[in-house]
């Protein structure tokens, strides 16, 4: 099973009412269906400037750990049920004693799509070893430099060198095993003091067998660094995507671009309906705030919220009001090339 082919399908899929209809018969038969995002703890080793940990106050406000029992019974509530589970979304989950164990709990329950998101720097020998033998299906690293210098400039607290020995230990282990997984996807969050060092991407990073480059203009996210790409940026922008684009087709590299809305500028409901199948998992709360999780089943909250009803009233209507509650609008605003 292959993600990005589920998500151009999605994305091909222009009817929101199919959506929700696909939801809902998806959940009245036990079809896997959902996307489960952890995050174990809320807190991260570095302070990346276009990050809010690089924020004082949102690192006081937002705390806490998940305990691997804990999680053990929300992961059994909610992943036999899952498509995907990703450990590592908003925070850094290695900063978590048992952060293997809550992806082996995505293979326990035989979850078919397993991934883990990191910045990599509390990544060894050892855990890249344990991620190819769990078969996890992806490894998404965050850069957001090619040369040492942007690198660590955006990333304080990274060592380069180190990011360089993880992605060459991981490429030695997988051809140890004889093994592609987990496929490689490096994410750059571009703004426009490093846009220009995409041209050197492959110089560096070719010789690694990345699978997948995202490349996503800066969020207004908070944190140190708040300045949204300008109209005059968006022409220098669109014009390296272009270089890029034919870069990542000579090297069979998937590659995933804001080309359409690079400013964020623009209420794009073309994703409405992802909502249904998207569970959120953290300290701070599981799916939606008044899940209680501790002392309420799933299927005994879906039946208190009238779920299934839900579901059928957005296939009827076309689009939930509040579609964009969990950030949809901007968070897969990215095509796939």
């Amino acid at each position: 099973m292959n993600f990005y082919r589920l998500l151009s399908i999605g994305q091909g899929i222009r009817s929101s009412r199919l959506r929700y209809a696909a939801a809902l018969g998806a959940d009245v038969f036990g079809v896997r269906h959902l996307f489960v995002r952890c995050d174990p703890v809320m807190a991260c080793n570095l302070r990346c400037r276009m990050c809010h940990f690089s924020d004082r106050i949102y690192r006081r406000e937002h705390r806490g750990r998940l305990l691997l029992p804990e999680f053990q019974r929300i992961a059994g509530m909610l992943l036999p049920r899952a498509l995907q589970l990703v450990v590592g979304c908003a925070a850094e989950p290695t900063l978590h004693r048992d952060w293997l164990g809550f992806v082996e709990e995505g293979r326990r329950h035989r979850v078919p799509l397993l991934g883990v998101v990191s910045n990599g720097q509390r990544l060894f020998q050892q855990q890249a070893a344990a991620l190819v033998e769990m078969g996890v299906n992806e490894l998404t690293l965050s850069i957001h430099g090619v040369s040492k210098q942007v690198y660590e400039h955006w990333m304080p607290g990274a060592s380069y060198e180190h990011l360089l020995a993880l992605l060459q230990e991981l490429k030695e282990e997988k051809k140890k095993r004889g093994v592609r997984l987990p496929s490689l996807r490096l994410n750059y969050t571009v703004n426009a003091d490093n846009l220009e060092e995409l041209r050197d991407f492959f110089c560096v990073f070719g010789r690694f067998d990345v699978e997948t480059l995202q490349v996503r203009p800066v969020m207004p996210f908070g944190g140190e660094y708040r300045q949204l790409l300008t109209d005059q940026n968006f022409i220098l922008y669109r014009k390296i995507i272009g270089e890029l684009t034919a870069e990542c087709h000579r090297h069979g590299v998937r590659l995933l671009a804001n080309l359409n809305d690079p400013g964020y500028r623009k209420k794009d409901e073309s994703d409405a309906g992802m909502e249904s199948v998207y569970r959120y998992v953290s300290p701070e709360r599981v799916w939606l705030p008044d899940f209680d999780w501790r002392k309420e089943g799933y299927g005994d909250y879906c039946r208190r919220r009238r779920w299934r009803r839900h579901l059928l009233l957005m296939a009827v209507d076309g689009r939930d009001k509040n579609w964009d509650v969990q950030g949809f609008g901007t968070s897969l605003k990215y095509e796939v090339q």
